[in-house]
């Protein structure tokens, strides 16, 4: 879904002329709306809004607001609510006028809480999620582009002729590397071109490199890939993750990776993203990436700082993935936040994995922007580090020993997380696989 209306700070990004809304509540929230647009001198109060999409598997409605401008005039003729309003924008962003948006926001609430008793209608914002470099960006690796590495050989095992352990992957578009031939399943929109005449951008070999980790710990686990990143990782509609998110629901899946997330000034949880994790978790293992937020400064108003919880992993339901320092077992990578909603830590500075091959064009952040760096040539291997790849080598263990010991894989990430727990760094080393608590 592309958004052209969206206001982007250094801690969150959403659109500004839509809403996310519990569709048994949605009546209440529009019929404010075209009152206040009304008494705004809309000629059309009715088309106040217009409901853009509906998904009944999560519950939830996605509401267009051509009738904001005038609902946002009356609510700031509005002294009481706009002060009230402009208080809580300043415990963010100091001295800012509060946006249209947000002001509605906070309307809703205040009329739902003080005509039912304190009760909260169920509204939110529409997020826009990060990808891999992101903005707002939680950057802090050290390797914040791939390098190109010596190719390696994936593990196979015979088949036994067991049901394998299903790992959905959520991520961008895969390529069709040899490695990976005959183990994943994905649809066509999940494919990268083949010979494409201009060169992809390195972030388009993110979900390629997340596939590579997870086959290197669980050789016989079947990959299920569906694309929601774009190739360059940025403006991700939280609506269109959650909804490919509740997609998993007709799957039989096992474990989900989620190597993407977003932040929120308030740091609360994005309604469409935690109706997302509420209807999967009971289904499967959710394993999701904690960030690379770790090295940000520890305070500063309307920023990512160190502290930030980024979602879903900060969910209760999911397994929240930090990872270690390259080549340590011991030490936390600087980028990785030392968090107490962090699950696991796992290998995820300059690891290798599969990648792209061919001239790929370098993304690179400069400020607030990602910028191309020029052309580096890959023959399908590379290094790279983030926390999302730390989240790709715990879900390949928690599936190895699940199809190993023939359990259940809540159960695997039990033994996972027991101390003294054995992983498989690669292809070739068997090390301890530390956890965080």
């Amino acid at each position: 879904m592309d958004i052209e209306r969206q206001i982007r700070t250094g801690c969150e990004a959403y659109a500004d002329d839509q809403l996310v809304v519990e569709l048994a509540h949605r009546r209440m929230v529009t019929d404010m709306i075209e009152e206040w647009a009304g008494r705004g001198g809309d000629p059309a109060p009715d088309k106040a809004w217009a409901e853009h999409d509906r998904s009944e598997a999560l519950g939830l409605a996605l509401l267009d607001l051509p009738g904001l401008p005038a609902v946002d005039s009356v609510l700031r003729g509005d002294a009481e609510i706009l002060a009230a309003a402009q208080a809580a924008q300043d415990r963010a962003y100091p001295g800012e006028a509060v946006p249209a948006v947000d002001l509605l926001l906070f309307a809703l609430r205040k009329r739902a809480r003080d005509q039912y008793g304190g009760w909260n209608v169920t509204v939110g914002k529409h997020r826009l999620l990060d990808g891999v470099e992101g903005s707002p960006y939680t950057g802090g690796a050290g390797t914040e582009v791939p390098e190109a590495a010596e190719a390696f050989a994936l593990p196979r095992t015979p088949d036994s002729g067991e049901r394998p352990v299903r790992v959905a992957i959520l991520d961008s578009r895969i390529a069709a590397h040899p490695a990976l031939a005959g183990r994943y399943l994905a649809s066509s929109d999940a494919l990268l071109p083949a010979g494409a005449q201009e060169p992809l951008s390195s972030l388009a070999g993110h979900c390629t490199f997340v596939a590579g980790l997870i086959l290197q710990r669980a050789p016989d686990a079947e990959l299920l890939i569906r694309s929601v990143l774009g190739d360059d990782g940025v403006s991700v509609s939280s609506w269109d993750v959650a909804k490919r998110m509740a997609g998993f629901l007709n799957e039989d899946v096992d474990l989900l990776n989620l190597s993407f997330g977003c932040t929120t000034v308030d740091h609360a949880v994005p309604l469409v993203l935690a109706r997302a994790v509420e209807r999967l978790a009971p289904r499967m293992l959710l394993v999701a990436a904690a960030g690379n937020h770790g090295a940000a400064p520890p305070s500063r108003d309307g920023q990512v700082t160190a502290a930030t919880p980024v979602w879903p992993a900060a969910c209760d339901e999911v397994v929240a993935v930090g990872s270690f320092a390259a080549g340590s077992l011991e030490e936390r990578a600087a980028f990785s936040p030392n968090l107490p909603w962090v699950d696991l830590i796992a290998p995820g500075e300059k690891v290798r994995s599969l990648y792209l091959d061919g001239d790929v064009r370098l993304r690179v952040r400069q400020g607030d922007e990602l910028t191309d760096s020029g052309l580096t040539c890959f023959a399908g291997f590379a290094t790279w580090s983030g926390t999302s790849f730390a989240a790709a080598a715990a879900s390949g263990e928690i599936a190895r020993l699940a199809q190993e010991k023939r359990i259940g894989v809540h159960e695997a990430l039990r033994l996972v997380r027991e101390p003294g727990a054995t992983s498989l760094l690669s292809h070739e080393d068997v090390r301890p696989f530390a956890v965080d608590h």
